[in-house]
């Protein structure tokens, strides 16, 4: 349910998006949304960057970052592609949860007109 990662100096991780389709396809199972849990303090780098919204969050233990994947038409919202930057001094400990639609395409309607917020801190 959960995945822990511990990044060390000099760790980081591509830029990505956490979708698991390229193309939405509503009787696969996606992730929803992301939860992003800090285990730990990084005096300096570690930081999460979402590139397409130039919006930087610098780890803080306790502290946690949640976004949502697709926009509310179900459709994938590519400006949540983020990366881990590297870590310059000390350790980077995070835990990762995925939330998924567990197939409820059809018993919950989509509102195409609403924006989606994005990056919550």
């Amino acid at each position: 349910m959960f995945q822990v990662n511990n990044y060390g100096i000099g760790g980081s991780f591509m830029r990505h998006s956490d979708l698991l389709q390229l193309e939405r396809n509503y009787l696969v199972r996606e992730r929803i949304a992301t939860a992003i849990f800090y285990l730990s303090d990084v005096p300096q780098g570690g930081a999460t960057l979402f590139t397409e919204l130039n919006v930087t969050i610098f780890p803080q233990a306790g502290t946690v970052l949640f976004w949502y994947n697709l926009a509310h038409s179900g459709d994938h919202d590519m400006r949540t592609r983020h990366t881990g930057c590297p870590v310059i001094v000390g350790s980077k400990w995070m835990m990762t949860r995925w939330i998924y639609d567990d197939g409820q395409a059809f018993t919950k309607p989509c509102h195409t007109k609403l924006k989606s917020p994005m990056v919550m801190a």
